[in-house]
């Protein structure tokens, strides 16, 4: 989690730079173009379902279609991409800016919220950019911060609406049509807020400070509701209403859902868990654990130290292991394939279904986004887009 920046100093103009050579809507979405948000969902499984492009027979085919170098200063870093409606989204030390997927051109760009200020987050929901932020510049004096939330058009840049939480807004889900932010700053109320994503209405919050901090307990929905931690105390709360819904184990935390499942890490017994949302019970549970984990609803798969390990999700039978020799990243799941980045290596590349190897990707140190035949990921100079 990005650390709190330092206080505002003065209030940037809220101007919106169009590229002068741009046209002013975007190509149509569809599901294989898309990767929206970090982890690819808001449960963050790092799966395209819809990926039909890329695989196993045509990625040998890749080249390097664009990039953009990554500026010298630390403020702001880079956040995204995303993926979405084909554009490709980054909020860097040029702004927020949406690029043509195809060819990088820049078709907007917006430099009066998002120039010189940290982007926590950036989440494509539908037809809406979800940016958040704390309100602090970089480079200023030290002090406490309250947050943005902004939401812009994503065919044209436009801002749709901004709100100014009691938080920072470090921490965002955006699930069931709604905006829900908390902050990790102890400058500012522990609260938990949440917006309409259409038009930014504030439809409830969880901020009474009587019996304790409040936070999002994760980024990760369970089902319907999202979770939150008062008091040391985790609940189920439902996402639309806020009306709480349920309780929840304050040592499992969520590292990945999709369909019915949610995997979680358990604390207590050091172990990675397969819980059913609908029922909330264990389906199995195994000693090996991992934040970096991917799921595709049928096997999970788990990145720990140097290998590369599939289960069953509905037994927990381990299907393949691949020891890969150098510390492995997280798992990224797409046509076929798993991708994954190695300490000091090129990104490697297995079949999801046997764990043998594919190929290499030594264009490519990290990954970001598996979409519409391209991966979006970095070298060591910065942001870079390989193509069919």
């Amino acid at each position: 989690m990005v650390a709190v920046m330092i206080r505002r100093m003065w209030a940037a103009a809220a101007v919106l730079v169009l590229a002068a050579t741009a046209p002013a809507t975007a190509a149509p979405a569809d599901s294989r173009s898309t990767w929206p948000q970090t982890g690819s969902d808001a449960g963050r499984s790092f799966y395209n379902a819809g990926e039909d492009l890329l695989n196993a027979s045509s990625i040998g085919r890749l080249k390097r279609r664009w990039s953009v170098p990554d500026a010298t200063s630390d403020c702001p870093g880079r956040v995204g991409p995303v993926v979405a409606g084909g554009l490709t989204l980054t909020q860097d030390t040029a702004g927020l800016v949406a690029r043509d997927s195809a060819t990088g051109r820049q078709v907007w760009r917006d430099t009066g919220i998002f120039f010189d200020r940290l982007a926590y987050h950036l989440v494509v929901s539908g037809t809406t950019v979800v940016v958040t932020s704390s309100d602090s510049l970089c480079g200023i004096e030290g002090g406490d911060a309250d947050g943005y939330v902004c939401a812009f058009d994503l065919a044209t840049g436009r801002l749709l609406w901004r709100r100014s939480p009691n938080t920072d807004a470090a921490q965002l889900i955006v699930t069931r049509g709604m905006v829900i932010v908390s902050g990790n700053d102890y400058g500012t109320e522990p609260n938990v807020e949440a917006y309409r994503l259409t038009d930014g209405t504030p439809v409830w919050s969880d901020g009474d400070n009587t019996d304790g901090r409040r936070t999002l307990f994760s980024p990760i929905p369970v089902g319907n509701d999202v979770l939150i931690t008062r008091g040391g105390v985790s609940r189920r709360v439902d996402a639309v209403t806020g009306n709480t819904t349920g309780s929840w184990s304050s040592t499992w935390t969520p590292l990945a859902s999709y369909g019915d499942w949610v995997f979680v890490g358990d604390s207590a017994s050091w172990s990675l868990k397969a819980v059913r949302v609908s029922t909330g019970r264990v389906a199995w549970s195994t000693a090996r654990v991992s934040s970096r984990v991917a799921t595709d609803g049928r096997r999970l798969y788990l990145a720990s130290d140097t290998s590369l390990e599939a289960y069953d999700v509905t037994s927990g039978k381990r299907a393949w292991k691949a020891v890969l020799g150098a510390e492995v990243g997280q798992p990224f799941r797409a046509g076929g394939l798993i991708y994954v980045s190695l300490t000091g290596k090129p990104l490697a590349v297995r079949n999801a279904a046997t764990g043998a190897r594919v190929t290499t990707v030594p264009q490519l140190s990290s990954l970001s986004a598996v979409a519409g035949g391209r991966l979006a990921g970095a070298d060591a100079k910065g942001l870079v887009v390989l193509g069919l």
